[in-house]
């Protein structure tokens, strides 16, 4: 029975590590949106492109959906290494008959409120990206 939990515990502390590697990795593709996006953003500012800009604006708006579909398959990661973990947890405390830590925070079927955040981001960047190439592309 020792060996069973002992591959429980293991199993569990591999569950952690992956969700914690999920969740630093949605994180970062978030910083590099907002990196890229305010590169592109800066170029169009200071003037760097006075021709094609709506080109390089809808270039910046695909990227940003890009960005948007790889965040989200990130997200849908996570949130499967989170249920493992929520899993593993469960068994454990049930196996060593302790209440789990881990609480739901958020009610089921309801988005999270940093899943809301991007989202709302990364649309509105997409949105400014389309309208401003719209914007360049139409005459006066």
């Amino acid at each position: 029975m020792e060996d069973a939990t002992s591959i429980a515990i293991a199993q569990y502390e591999q569950a952690v590590h992956l969700y914690q590697h999920e969740d630093n990795l949605t994180w970062r593709k978030m910083q590099q949106a907002l990196y890229v996006n305010g590169a592109i953003a800066t170029v169009i500012g200071a003037d760097l492109v006075q021709e094609n800009r709506w080109l390089v604006a809808l270039g910046a708006a695909l990227l940003s959906v890009l960005f948007l579909i790889s965040i989200e398959g990130s997200r849908r990661y996570m949130f499967a290494r989170l249920e493992a973990v929520r899993r593993g947890e469960r068994a454990l405390c049930k196996r060593a008959d302790v209440e789990p830590l881990i609480v739901d925070v958020v009610p089921p079927r309801r988005v999270p409120a940093t899943k809301f955040a991007i989202r709302v981001f990364m649309w509105t960047m997409i949105l400014v990206w389309v309208a401003l190439a719209v914007f360049w592309v139409v005459p006066g």
